[in-house]
């Protein structure tokens, strides 16, 4: 795929991350005197309790991805190593009692994780294996990825609370799953079969309510693309 034609599914993942994953009012700390504009998400203040390096980093890294600027392999590697630090606070406390910050945290390097690998281009460049240095969104490798960083993120922070983002969580899977649909049927002869079904994970510490899983590797009901 070595260009998103306008109003492709392709470009439609492209945009919902760009503009509901990677939006600047997540990670940028609301000045105090200034009232929220959505009370019912208040992620940025949320994450400012982890300290000011943590969500500097976060903006920085979502303002890398919005402008499609930076080195994809580091971007990544950050996003892992903010995804590891908030899977260590979560090991640190009993369930009931981890900060609210360190969830938060989680769920916003694993949006901006999907979003690194849905935006990328693919690259013509190829390291001394002769393997390409980015893969594109319709290969395999890249959306078991997603699919993984996804499920990953509601299994350990659960569903989110603001229901807009849980639309826009619904319809990216939705969305993929109609890029790799397109992906079988364009490349028959070399595309592989979905993986088998997995048996339900359960979270790291119990809770009332499960998340909702793609253990089909995609959610197969039919979403409308949520108001964004």
């Amino acid at each position: 795929m070595d260009h998103i034609e306008e109003g492709s599914n392709e470009q439609d993942l492209i945009d919902l991350c760009l503009q509901v994953f990677c939006s600047p009012s997540r990670t940028t700390i609301p000045s105090t005197t200034e009232s929220s504009l959505d009370s019912s998400d208040c992620t940025s203040r949320i994450l400012s309790q982890c300290g000011s390096s943590v969500i500097n980093l976060l903006s920085n890294l979502s303002r890398s991805i919005r402008a499609h600027t930076g080195n994809h392999k580091l971007t990544l590697q950050r996003l892992d190593d903010m995804l590891a630090l908030a899977k260590e606070k979560f090991y640190a406390y009993p369930f009931k009692d981890v900060p609210e910050c360190w969830r938060a945290l989680y769920l916003e390097a694993s949006l901006l994780k999907f979003s690194t690998l849905a935006s990328r281009k693919p690259s013509s460049t190829k390291d001394k294996g002769d393997t390409p240095l980015e893969l594109d969104i319709t290969c395999d490798k890249a959306m078991d990825q997603m699919v993984e960083t996804m499920d990953m993120a509601l299994i350990m922070v659960g569903a989110p609370a603001s229901e807009p983002l849980r639309l826009a969580i619904d319809y990216a899977m939705h969305l993929l799953q109609k890029i790799h649909a397109e992906s079988l049927h364009e490349n028959p002869s070399t595309s592989t079969p979905p993986p088998p079904k997995r048996r339900k994970r359960s979270p790291v510490h119990s809770s009332s309510a499960a998340p909702p899983m793609y253990q089909d590797r995609f959610s197969t009901s039919l979403i409308p693309p949520p108001p964004f």
